[in-house]
This record gives C-alpha cells, sequence and structure tokens, in this order.
C-alpha cells in the first residue's frame, strides 16, 4: 500500500480509494491534521459523513485492540525514548546557541523552556501511568526524635518524643530544658541521668537506640 500522505494526496486529486486505503489515511489524518472535518473527509473521499464516522469509530477501536494486546512497559519505553531523541535534538541547539554568543537571545531562552517542558511532560507521563509517585513523600521515610533518659544506677530508660518531655520539664519547673546532644538533667552525684538523642524511623519500634 501507498504512503498515507500519497494517498491523500490522490483523493484530494479525485482518486478513489479503496476501503482500506481510505482508513489508512484517515487514521495518518487523526494525527497529523485532527482539524480535518468529516465533511471536508466526506467530499474528498466521495463518501457520505456518516461512512466518515464509521471508519474513524473503526479506526479507534483497533487502536484499543493492539493496546491492550500491547506491553504498557514497551509503550512507555517507545514514549520516553521519542522524548529523549526530542530532548536530545533541543539541547543540539542550545549548545550551537552557546557557542554562536545568543545566550541572551530569545531562541536561546525558548529553547531552555522547551527542554525543561519536555522533561515535566516526561516525568509527569510516568507519574500518569503509574512508574513514578506522584508524591515524593510518600516514598521517603519519615524521621521522629526521641529523647531517652537513662539512669546509671538502675539501667532504667525512659523514651519520650523530645518535644512531650522538653513541655512537661518546662511546665514543672524541674530542670532546664533538653536540647540535642548530650545534655543531662540537673543534679549530680551517682543517680544522675545520662540524656541522649534518639533518632528512630518507626514511632511503634520497641527498639530504642542512643547514639
Amino acid at each position: 500500500m501507498a504512503g498515507a500522505e500519497s494517498l491523500w494526496q490522490q483523493a484530494q486529486s479525485g482518486t478513489k480509494l479503496t476501503v482500506k486505503e481510505r482508513r489508512h489515511v484517515i487514521s495518518y489524518l487523526l494525527s497529523s491534521a485532527p482539524n480535518e472535518t468529516n465533511q471536508k473527509l466526506a467530499d474528498v473521499f466521495q463518501v457520505s459523513e456518516a461512512m466518515i464516522r464509521q471508519d474513524k469509530q473503526i479506526i479507534r477501536r483497533n487502536l484499543a485492540e493492539e493496546v491492550k494486546r500491547e506491553d504498557i512497559g514497551l509503550v512507555l519505553a517507545d514514549i520516553l525514548i521519542n522524548a529523549r531523541n526530542q530532548i536530545r535534538d533541543l539541547e543540539r541547539v542550545k549548545a550551537k546557541l552557546e557557542a554562536d554568543g545568543q545566550l541572551a537571545s530569545r531562541l536561546y531562552k525558548e529553547t531552555c523552556v522547551c527542554i525543561f517542558d519536555l522533561e515535566n511532560k516526561r516525568i509527569r507521563l510516568t507519574q500518569d501511568l503509574g512508574f513514578y509517585p506522584k508524591n515524593a513523600s510518600s516514598i521517603a521515610p519519615n524521621q521522629y526524635m526521641f529523647i531517652a533518659t537513662v539512669n546509671k544506677e538502675t539501667g532504667k530508660v525512659e523514651t519520650l518524643p523530645k518535644e512531650q518531655l522538653n513541655a512537661a520539664q518546662e511546665s514543672s519547673g524541674e530542670g532546664r530544658l533538653l536540647t540535642d546532644g548530650f545534655d543531662a538533667l540537673d543534679g549530680e552525684g551517682e543517680d544522675e541521668q545520662e540524656v541522649r538523642r534518639v533518632d528512630i524511623t518507626d514511632p511503634s519500634s520497641k527498639t530504642v537506640r542512643t547514639d
């Protein structure tokens, strides 16, 4: 079968295409010239508008079946390869403008914006398809700060959230506010408590780790 562009030109010159050729051209026009009206297509192909609508419906149905059979990973790979190629072409233009000393030119700025926009669209596409998380915080571990007081004589450990322990001491007026590091409660002697900072990523953990 001849190329879609060639068949389209033949149809415009009055050549009657077969059903297969017509649908091949319509499929091509859906992506290359989406604004072509059904009325114009009907006039060029010498069929009714109802036939054009039917052709488009069949083309969409066939494409849907093809997508169902296709490995979505391969589809995504093709899209990403295409995006990478476009970005590489833009980077070549950018490099040439830099070599020519046109850093302040409008074309240079527009090229930079296009590269950034394509990168954003590439990431957004992978997010929409479920390959990348949309919220990066969902994959970042939460960090919680706890203060552990260790009695050197008994070895007993009491762990409280830093804010809660500071608030309790401040309201009671006992001792000074605990801060990060190796601070100790006021007082001297063998019963003095050693206070250390403890970082854990799971607040429900039963393990107390001191640095």
